[in-house]
């Protein structure tokens, strides 16, 4: 019986391996995860891709491997420049996203068929490197052809810094214990 279990499993990975439906929400689910303000989100989306990893194997997962590593290869940059010092706010104790991103990461690694996995890989690390150069000429271009609207979106991101760094002084300096001396009556006496 255990081996008529394991043909089952094979057979429901190679059918899930065909489906249309799965690279779209995989892609959807990386939309998701990339654009998550919650963390918590971000730790379900990437469970459900290591799950599904699991799940379905070696060549069942090539194809939904590049929405994957975008989300996760994102996230775990972000962490990783960060220091790793982004947790949650009220429960310290759980894994951050990209700790658990660079886990998924080696998950899929040993998944995958290692030719498979770096092409993937090196396919979502270049465009991601496209689409920044395309943004970095467009604004290049954009402070040649209308200086006005270029210095107008400089003094913004100038502007948004500075905020960001007055919140965190804020903070630090709720954050901090002042050391309160109370006079002593009796010193004088």
């Amino acid at each position: 019986d255990d081996n008529d279990d394991d043909d089952d499993d094979s057979a429901d990975s190679s059918a899930w391996s065909g489906c249309v439906v799965l690279p779209r929400l995989f892609k959807r689910l990386s939309s998701m995860a990339r654009a998550a303000r919650l963390p918590q989100r971000k730790v379900s989306i990437f469970k459900f891709f290591a799950a599904t990893a699991m799940q379905l194997g070696g060549d069942a997962v090539v194809p939904l491997l590049p929405p994957m590593l975008h989300a996760l290869h994102v996230e775990s940059e972000a962490d990783r420049k960060k220091g790793g010092r982004r947790q949650f706010r009220r429960r310290p104790d759980r894994t951050t996203p990209g700790a658990l991103a660079r886990e998924v990461l080696g998950v899929l690694q040993a998944r995958c068929d290692t030719l498979a996995f770096a092409d993937a890989f090196n396919g979502m690390q270049q465009k991601l490197r496209n689409k920044r150069a395309a943004r970095k000429r467009r604004r290049d271009v954009e402070a040649i052809t209308n200086p006005q609207a270029a210095l107008t979106r400089k003094r913004q991101s100038r502007e948004a810094v500075k905020r960001r760094h007055k919140r965190e002084a804020d903070k630090r300096r709720r954050l901090k214990v002042f050391d309160i001396r109370v006079p002593n009556a009796l010193e004088g006496l």
